[in-house]
């Protein structure tokens, strides 16, 4: 069985690892990954499929408008965006 991609991207490492933890407890086939800023998350998007994102909209260097406006208009990945 293939594990679900993750990607957690929060500025505070914390709230990234509670966030994990949470999920690690109740679904054991998840493959995490973490971003901090949103720069770093750009650069996971373009690299990696993941199943779910879970996004602050007020992360550093890419708030959650500008985020969808670049998920939207990205050629690549705007075919998984609905």
């Amino acid at each position: 069985m293939n594990k679900l991609r993750v990607l957690i991207a929060d500025s505070t490492p914390s709230v990234r690892q509670f966030i994990r933890y949470g999920l690690e407890d109740h679904f054991k086939n998840i493959e995490f990954e973490m971003a901090n800023n949103g720069k770093n998350i750009q650069k996971r998007l373009e690299a990696a499929h993941y199943d779910l994102i879970l996004y602050d909209r007020d992360l550093p260097l890419l708030k959650g408008d500008e985020f969808l406006q670049w998920l939207k208009n990205h050629e690549t990945l705007k075919m998984f965006h609905s």
